[in-house]
């Protein structure tokens, strides 16, 4: 499935389901988890969006301003899927561009000071703008990324550059030795980051995810060689922490095997949700690693960031400040406190002005009205030989005329969203991520036979039919689902054509290929 974070939420996209033996579905569903907010693991606040493409073996990026996320799938060998999600809208774009090599199972990373999209491929490095839809590939030499393929990729934002680990060859063997691959962006140019301790042990398929302020990488679970040997696999659960300051690994509390999860790192805490154990899709809420601890935990604490009110931009969050900047914090406090005292004494002064005029002209009225009567009662008692004058001009208003505008109220549009977040059109459905029926296991079959011989396979006999159809719901669950690279028969890959939450829900299989083998089977008894 691919993830991604923008600003208060984290969200996850497509994947696979697996439900029974050799029983599995591709979901479009898409889901927000509010990380800006603190809550316990059996209680996570998912909210249901719209859904979006039916995929899985496909990863996204959130753009620097937080308001579109990408995802990109290659469907054919010569063109690669660019779907993009608008936060304000709660809508989907579906472009395409051209490429001329296997970017299957690809890590995109974002630089979030250009916007650029950087795809790793074994021949090339191709950069993406997502705003003209325009690419340009640059070679890698063939000794630079030779075990690269289902790597894990960050962008590290002191170093402006791109570490890569895991991997494996094109023909499915895995290096002896880990190290990180570092790509220089403003140099385009490739090296490798030295780093020691206690290195992750060769994988592939696993969540690598940097913190804040690329201080931490966390490196866990995957596919990794079996016993001594390069090319038969298994799954692991561990859990690899790197001080990029000091470039050293350390070993960390792990966890059940698990891969193709879904991950990030909001503060000091590791989140992963959804993957795959290497027999069911993995089941449960989200799961949560301390960093300061060094435990699992179950519950979730928001960092003090989101509690003011600050918005992480480029998908990465902006940490408390050091204490530098919190000393100019203070001083500009007492600038602010002595500016607030002057205006209030400045205040009291206008009002205690007001009050006294406003008695000084009650004054002047009651005068000028009793005058007026006493004018009008002496005008009475003298013999008039010309009528009385019934409208007496401005001047002679014992008040004068009031030049000051009215007070207009600012109008509110109520339609229009108090965040970039807020997404206008959705009534947010918060669930509890449920999995999708009853599991037992699948076939875990050879990634490499899969991509080289059959990379795009549409029907497979042996499975029974066809396995789902799109169907409209209005309950929104989310069902954990995997971006698993070996499914071993192929999904059918359809573009997702709905603007409305559509959840492509397993309804049962289509038997007619069993029926068929069935009476083929009776008939050759008859005979």
């Amino acid at each position: 499935m691919a993830y991604m974070r923008a600003g208060p939420s984290f969200y996850v996209q497509g994947g696979k389901v697996v439900r029974q033996k050799n029983d599995y579905a591709i979901s479009p569903q898409l889901y927000a988890l509010d990380i800006s907010i603190s809550w316990a693991t059996d209680s996570p606040p998912w909210t249901a969006l719209t859904a979006g493409p039916t995929y899985n073996l496909y990863n996204g990026v959130t753009s620097p301003d937080n308001k579109t996320l990408t995802t990109l799938f290659q469907e054919q060998t010569t063109q690669l899927l660019v779907n993009q999600y608008s936060l304000e809208t709660n809508t989907w774009k579906y472009s395409f561009v051209g490429v001329n090599e296997n970017l299957r199972g690809i890590r995109p990373v974002l630089d979030p000071t250009s916007g650029l999209i950087y795809i790793q491929g074994q021949q090339n490095m191709i950069i993406l703008d997502p705003r003209t839809m325009s690419i340009q590939p640059y070679p890698i030499a063939k000794t630079t990324m030779p075990s690269r393929s289902f790597p894990g990729a960050v962008y590290h934002p002191g170093r402006k550059s791109i570490l890569y680990l895991g991997g494996f060859s094109p023909e499915g063997v895995f290096e002896a030795r880990t190290y990180v691959t570092e790509y220089m962006i403003a140099a385009n140019s490739w090296g490798v980051f030295a780093t020691t301790g206690s290195l992750p042990t060769p994988r592939a398929d696993h969540c690598m995810t940097i913190n804040e302020d690329g201080s931490k990488i966390i490196v866990f679970g995957g596919r990794i060689p079996y016993a001594n040997t390069t090319t038969v696999t298994t799954f692991t659960g561990t859990l690899y922490v790197l001080d990029v300051a000091t470039a050293t690994w350390t070993v960390g509390m792990g966890s059940d095997p698990r891969l193709y999860m879904a991950c990030t790192i909001v503060g000091d805490q590791f989140i992963a949700w959804g993957g795959f154990d290497g027999i069911n899709t993995t089941d449960g809420p989200p799961i949560i690693y301390s960093l300061t601890t060094g435990n699992w935990t179950k519950t979730y604490t928001a960092p003090a960031y989101y509690a003011n009110g600050t918005r992480p931009g480029g998908g990465l969050a902006s940490p408390p400040s050091n204490p530098s900047s919190e000393q100019d914090s203070s001083k500009l406090v007492a600038i602010l406190g002595g500016t607030l005292g002057s205006i209030c004494v400045l205040a009291f002064a206008a009002v205690f002005y007001l009050l006294h005029k406003r008695r000084a002209d009650n004054a002047q009225y009651k005068a000028l009205t009793q005058q007026r009567i006493l004018s009008q009662i002496e005008m009475l008692n003298k013999p008039s030989s010309s009528s009385f004058d019934n409208n007496p001009s401005t001047s002679s208003s014992p008040l004068p005329r009031s030049s000051a505008p009215t007070t207009a109220r600012a109008t509110i549009d109520v339609s229009r969203p108090t965040s970039q977040y807020d997404p206008i059109v959705i009534k947010p459905d918060i669930r509890n991520p449920q999995h999708g029926g009853d599991r037992s296991h699948t076939i875990d079959y050879d990634p490499i036979n899969y991509i080289q011989a059959n990379p795009h396979p549409v029907f497979q006999s042996n499975l029974g039919g066809v396995f789902f159809v799109p169907q409209v719901s209005s309950y929104h669950y989310p069902v954990m689902a995997t971006a698993t690279q070996s499914p071993g028969v192929g999904p059918v890959y359809v573009q997702s054509p709905y603007t409305q939450t559509v959840l492509m829900q397993p309804v049962g299989f289509d038997t007619r290929h069993q029926q068929q083998q069935q009476q083929q089977q009776q008939q050759g008894s008859a005979k």
